[in-house]
């Protein structure tokens, strides 16, 4: 490949079983990309919806034409989900029960970034990501309800086990699609299968000589290496494995997991 140079690439799924991995990295003649499934309680033909809205936009990438622009790419890619549940009429009515995903793709001939949904990138040592109020909302009250249930002697480990605010919020996460691709406080970007809004979508030109990192939210801080990325993960999971003080998240280091979430790295130099 003349147009960039691959340096680092990683992907690891939080579960054991790397099947389950909803995470994707693509690598055509034309892109690059990293996707984030989102896990939802919905199954889709046997599949986790999360799973399926990966695998459909990894062959989506594959099959991408490099003539069309950035949202317009989006859109197309949006449009295989919206296929996937023509049978799936609850869909329509209940966001929460339709297919999910984050997106970000270099575009190897335009020079571009393309981002929809939270998915990370870093341009020579500059960190991107669009921020998610309702994120950062339900992590807050995850953490309250723990730190209460601790006061109430509860400990890490059995939170471990059984996490009390991720319960809590089951309902808030169920509401959140509801503000999926909305003009709104708590609104954010997400490919689901139906309307988007070119409001969330972000297009940065690159230049050559220019060292590119796209990831998931899987790094809880990108760092400049795959090494320091991962390092900070492992410091975040070993100092507060239940991530409710000072990196908080809607979900927490769980036990038999491999992380609190699936995480892809790929770094990369513009020619």
């Amino acid at each position: 490949m003349n147009d960039v140079t691959i340096l680092e690439s990683f992907i690891l799924g939080k579960r054991k079983d790397q099947e389950l991995n909803e995470d994707g990295l693509i690598i055509t003649d034309d892109y690059i990309a990293v996707i984030d499934g989102a896990s939802n309680a919905t199954d889709f033909k046997g599949l986790p919806g999360g799973l399926l809205a990966k695998d459909i936009l990894v062959n989506g990438i594959l099959n991408l034409k490099n003539t069309v622009s950035g949202f317009e790419a989006i859109k197309s890619l949006n449009a295989l989900l919206n296929q996937a549940q023509k049978d799936y009429p609850e869909a329509k009515n209940n966001p929460a029960k339709r297919l999910m995903a984050s997106i970000l793709i270099y575009s190897i001939k335009d020079k571009q970034i393309w981002s929809y949904g939270d998915c990370k990138w870093m341009i020579n040592k500059n960190e991107y990501q669009f921020n998610k109020k309702i994120d950062e909302l339900n992590a807050q009250v995850r953490s309250f309800v723990n730190q209460a249930e601790m006061r109430l002697g509860k400990s890490k480990e059995e939170l471990l086990d059984s996490d009390a605010g991720a319960i809590y919020i089951y309902k808030l996460l169920n509401y959140q699609p509801l503000f999926a691709n909305q003009n709104n406080e708590f609104g954010y970007p997400i490919l689901d299968g139906f309307e988007l809004n070119g409001d969330f979508f972000t297009s940065i030109d690159v230049k050559s000589n220019d060292i590119i990192i796209l990831a998931t939210d899987g790094y809880p801080q990108l760092r400049s290496s795959l090494e320091e990325s991962e390092n900070i993960l492992g410091e975040v999971l070993e100092k507060d494995p239940l991530l409710i003080e000072s990196n908080r998240t809607v979900k927490g280091f769980y036990n038999n997991l491999n992380s609190y979430d699936d995480r892809t790295y790929i770094k990369f130099v513009v020619n």
